[in-house]
């Protein structure tokens, strides 16, 4: 269960340092990029990346203090163990392809929004493939978990 805590508060460090790294990106965008964008359909592109980027950052910060609060009782930590470790829940995973379809959905969500600086057409359509295949993914969880 040590080694378990070790990983839990890894992760936690890890964390952190991204939430910094996208505090420090937003402010040096907002400082030096977004003054210059003129045209209204990539400022309006600009936003939702903005926004999806900080949900993102906001379920990071609340999965940092449920991991927080499980490092400091030892029965939330057993059981968030017992949780991650779950051979059914695993077996769900494997089948609809979870970490294979979330890495895919992410680095062309992330292409997507790279993208909408230099072309707004090309960034809608990444950032439309990217998010059909998150769906496909949970659909896919979903389906194997009413299956097994």
């Amino acid at each position: 269960m040590e080694k378990y805590r070790q990983e839990i508060q890894n992760q936690v460090r890890i964390g952190g340092i991204i939430i910094a790294l996208t505090i420090a990106l937003f402010s040096t965008l907002h400082v030096f990029l977004y003054p210059k964008i003129t045209n209204p359909a990539t400022t309006t592109l600009v936003g939702y990346v903005e926004g999806v980027i900080l949900g993102l950052v906001a379920v990071l910060i609340i999965q940092m203090f449920v991991r927080g609060k499980a490092l400091k009782d030892e029965t939330a930590l057993r059981k968030l163990y017992n949780d991650e470790h779950d051979e059914r829940k695993q077996l769900i995973q494997q089948k609809a392809g979870e970490p294979l379809m979330a890495i895919t959905g992410a680095i062309i969500t992330t292409a997507g929004a790279v993208c909408v600086y230099f072309n707004t057409t090309v960034s809608y359509t990444l950032m439309g493939a990217g998010l059909f295949v998150i769906l496909v993914g949970i659909l896919a969880k979903i389906w194997f978990t009413r299956k097994y």
